[in-house]
């Protein structure tokens, strides 16, 4: 199905599947040969992934897909400031789904700065990933129920009106956990990007951004694109 724009918005493409499972092995599939092409036209790919519990699926998947991986650097589209390994921590999730078995051999860039702190940690990042090689060839994102991309939250200025030339935005959600976030304008530079996501209320929200109020991060996300946003979605786990 597809949702149908309007003067200000492009459509998304939304691809159903029958399970979280089946809508990450379908991605993982579309994923791997967008890397593979990026290999092919510039020597290496870059790659940025989401946390949260829906992609884990989509992670193993991609982890076994057969791609020259020591070419390809991956990163998340954003990361809570607590250090690799806690629960809730974007990094751990990468770590156990993602950053084995072929994929292992990809280049990693967390974004967490151990015994630094979240306001100078933020700018270290932001000069660490400066040769990080942008824009992202894919870009794979989670929505919340709120509309929030990566930790561009509803409400927040923070996403709004950053210095362009900066790849990371600090953020703090709704219950005031801190966050780094890759911008608005980093995400929407992506050359290929993609949703992923389960669950009927969650599915309706992505039909209805073709109209949403673009203040929404999600809507503002395919605002003024060329092409589709694609979404691969299941109605249930």
């Amino acid at each position: 199905m597809s949702v149908q724009p309007s003067a200000r918005h492009t459509p998304v493409d939304i691809r159903l599947y029958a399970d979280a499972a089946a809508a990450g092995s379908a991605l993982a599939s579309r994923v791997a040969a967008d890397l593979r092409s990026a290999i092919a036209l510039r020597g290496a790919a870059r790659l940025a992934v989401s946390g949260g519990t829906t992609p884990a699926p989509f992670l193993r998947a991609l982890a076994s897909e057969d791609v020259e991986w020591n070419r390809v650097h991956v990163t998340l589209t954003d990361e809570r400031w607590v250090p690799p390994g806690h629960p809730r921590a974007n990094a751990t999730l990468v770590a156990d789904c993602l950053l084995k078995d072929r994929a292992a051999a990809c280049h990693w860039h967390p974004l967490y700065l151990p015994d630094v702190g979240f306001t100078a940690g933020v700018a270290r990042l932001n000069a660490d990933l400066a040769d990080f090689g942008w824009p992202l060839d894919v870009a794979v994102l989670g929505i919340g129920p709120d509309g929030h991309v990566a930790s561009l939250f509803p409400g927040a200025r923070s996403w709004q009106g950053v210095d362009l030339a900066q790849p990371l935005v600090p953020a703090v959600s709704p219950t005031g956990e801190e966050r780094v976030s890759l911008t608005l304008a980093t995400l929407r530079s992506s050359r290929q990007r993609y949703l992923l996501f389960s669950g009927e209320s969650k599915l309706a929200l992505v039909e209805s951004l073709a109209t949403a109020d673009p203040e929404l991060p999600a809507a503002a996300l395919i605002a003024d694109a060329r092409d589709p946003l694609v979404a691969y979605a299941s109605r249930g786990p």
